[in-house]
């Protein structure tokens, strides 16, 4: 099975609605109304080759991991940064190694758990209003816990 339909399939599995939307490096054309696409999204993931990006202080010949994460903290300090400032809004991130399916499903359930703190917030379970801690007692919601 190709792996587009198997997406659609967990996908429509779950009740939930996904959509891969890839945009070359250029951008999208003037004029193009791609932000309708938007309307009733309650989550973007956006993904950004380190690689690509020359404001960063490693080589890209150099495969030390440190390194590695240095730049990842370093662009997402800026992203959220960035969002922020423009929003005033949460930027929620997440590092991957592309091509890496583990690394993709972690990404996803990330995105997931994210969205239930969203909605269990503003379910104000707790009696404090614009509380967005979060506590579980699930390993599944832990992104620090490995799913076997």
């Amino acid at each position: 099975m190709e792996a587009s339909k198997r997406i659609a399939t967990a996908a429509s599995a779950a009740t939930r609605q996904y959509q891969l939307i890839r945009i070359n490096s250029k951008g999208l054309h003037d004029g193009c109304k791609w932000l309708q696409m938007f309307e009733d999204v309650r989550a973007i993931v956006f993904c950004v080759a380190l690689s690509d990006y020359d404001q960063i202080p490693v080589k890209p010949h150099n495969n030390n991991q440190s390194l590695a994460q240095q730049a990842f903290y370093y662009v997402a300090k800026k992203f959220k940064s960035l969002h922020s400032s423009i929003t005033g809004q949460k930027l929620y991130v997440w590092p991957t190694r592309a091509r890496e399916r583990s690394s993709i499903e972690e990404a996803f359930r990330y995105t997931r758990e994210v969205l239930r703190w969203d909605e269990e917030k503003d379910e104000n379970f707790f009696g404090i209003p614009g509380d967005d801690s979060f506590f579980s007692t699930e390993m599944s919601t832990s992104p620090h816990v490995r799913q076997e």
